[in-house]
């Protein structure tokens, strides 16, 4: 998600949420920034009155977040499959390689998703696009364990969208189930 005023944020807002978007910078960076990065803007906020939200490795960041500090509701938008069990990350192809970094692959490949998302207890909603499962299976696989080990969560499926939360249709299916 890109900037503090997609389609996404907007239809948060007209469902009465206030937002408080947090740039996060991703360039030369791996998750243990991102998610300091949130966390200093996440501590100036009352955890029992906050949603985290992130997609792809955005939603990590808030994953791993949520986990050192329970929030109200966490919303996952297309979990990026960045863990320690993760096919990808253990044998990347040159493109995954170049795409992610070294660096990036190595940090991702620390995290234990078993680990962080027991600390997970809040009301959690995982969303995925249809299109996910063709295009990046791994991502998709994650999302149902995270929603199967996560015990007041729900798994929803996106019909016909692909890895863009800003797809009218994941939008759609976002506003209805929040």
């Amino acid at each position: 998600m890109r900037g503090g005023d997609g389609p996404l944020l907007q239809a948060i807002r007209e469902a009465g949420y206030n937002v408080k978007f947090v740039d996060i910078q991703w360039k030369r960076t791996v998750v243990s920034d991102w998610v300091a990065e949130l966390e200093k803007d996440y501590r100036r906020n009352d955890p029992a009155n906050t949603i985290l939200a992130g997609f792809s490795f955005g939603a990590v960041t808030a994953l791993v977040a949520a986990a050192k500090r329970l929030p109200a509701e966490l919303w996952l938008f297309s979990l990026s499959p960045a863990f320690d069990d993760d096919r990808e990350l253990k044998h990347p192809d040159k493109d995954t390689l170049r795409w992610v970094g070294s660096r990036r692959l190595q940090a991702f490949a620390a995290l234990d998703y078993l680990e962080i998302i027991k600390h997970i207890t809040c009301k959690t909603v995982v969303f995925y696009g249809e299109q996910e499962a063709v295009d990046f299976p791994e991502l998709v696989r994650h999302c149902k364990l995270v929603s199967q080990q996560i015990p007041d969560s729900r798994l929803i499926e996106v019909p016909g969208v692909g890895h863009a939360v800003d797809d009218e249709r994941y939008v759609a299916a976002i506003r209805s189930n929040i």
